[in-house]
């Protein structure tokens, strides 16, 4: 009889929260343009009127919901963050970000 070890899966492409992104950079980067899209969406109102809420969705796809959304993928980023840091498997860790 044999018995065949099975593999323990990666560490690094694990993600806990389909809200999280690949990295902190990223995550961060996406609240930015989330914020600039909402931002101008509201002041652009008094220029072209209700035409500029178009961006409001923009803002919606950025965030993967709404802010609450947002911070609940950054915190779920940086738990997957610490997780690839701390792993003996993943492999060296390439310097500091």
């Amino acid at each position: 009889m044999t018995t065949t070890r099975g593999m323990a899966p990666d560490v690094a492409k694990r993600r806990r929260s389909p809200l999280a992104s690949g990295s902190v950079r990223a995550h961060l980067l996406r609240g930015v343009a989330g914020l600039a899209a909402a931002v101008l969406a509201i002041m652009l109102v008094a220029v072209v009127g209700p035409v500029s809420l178009v961006l409001l969705p923009l803002t919606a796809v950025a965030w993967r919901g709404c802010p609450t959304c947002w911070t609940i993928g950054l915190f779920g980023t940086l738990a997957d963050d610490r997780a690839r840091r701390s792993c003996s498997r993943c492999g060296p860790v390439f310097g500091p970000r």
